[in-house]
């Protein structure tokens, strides 16, 4: 198997491209565009930062990379990031404050089941219309909401991305604890996780089934351990200062 010549990581604020050291620098920059424009769909347009690791580049050849980038995809890079540079703070913190109203409205809706084997991921929230199955998986950069019943997993707050070990700054807030799942009705079996932390769901966890048929719930985050509570009035009501 060749080697790759572009790896693409993802970290909290954006993105780290790993380059082979020795190949030439026109096969990297081919490699670049063309994974960003493989995927572009589901990268979407979004802003984000990026970083370049692996090998030296000079001014022109970064340049030409994110030209790449942004040719061939709708990622808009708001900057470029030097690991263990103490820019690098300011920079991230201040990209995170601009976009963080906007990239919480931004969203995605899914129509229909999610069957066995069947996977939907997407960077942003995500709105399901329908059930996930057993043996299914639904991944979001965001937030999750199922309109139906949630037998599967469900992963909120990552979008399956390998997060490197940028921004350790403990005072900067991981956006992931903002995210939560929900879903109208929630069986045993099913499986979820927010913000790194993941919940096994039991017959215990919900109660007396007679009781509470069909109940809608909600999951977060809080102290690193994933929490599920009935979606009430009172809950709705309090929510905003309890997940932000």
């Amino acid at each position: 198997m060749a080697k790759a010549l572009a790896v693409i990581k993802s970290f909290r604020n954006g993105f780290n491209i790993v380059l082979d050291d020795n190949a030439p620098f026109e096969a990297i920059l081919a490699e670049v565009g063309r994974k960003f424009g493989e995927n572009a769909a589901f990268f979407g347009n979004i802003k984000s930062a990026v970083s370049f690791t692996g090998r030296s580049l000079t001014d022109e050849e970064e340049d030409a990379l994110i030209d790449a980038i942004t040719g061939n995809s709708d990622v808009r890079i708001s900057c470029v990031v030097v690991k263990d540079d103490e820019r690098n703070r300011l920079y991230l913190r201040a990209m995170r404050e601009f976009t963080r109203a906007s990239e919480a409205a931004r969203g995605q809706v899914h129509v229909g089941n999610l069957l066995s084997g069947e996977k939907l991921e997407s960077p942003y929230a995500l709105t399901l219309i329908g059930d996930v199955n057993p043996g299914a998986l639904v991944v979001s950069g965001g937030c999750i909401t199922v309109l139906g019943t949630l037998y599967g997993e469900a992963v909120a707050g990552c979008a399956g991305y390998e997060y490197d070990d940028y921004d350790e700054d403990p005072e900067n807030e991981d956006c992931c604890s903002l995210a939560f799942v929900s879903a109208l009705d929630v069986k045993a079996g099913a499986r979820v996780s927010v913000g790194g932390c993941t919940m096994e769901i039991t017959q215990r966890d919900l109660g007396n089934s007679l009781i509470k048929k069909n109940t809608a719930r909600i999951f977060y985050e809080r102290d690193g351990r994933a929490l599920m509570e009935s979606i009430s009035k009172e809950f709705i009501e309090n929510c905003r200062n309890r997940l932000l």
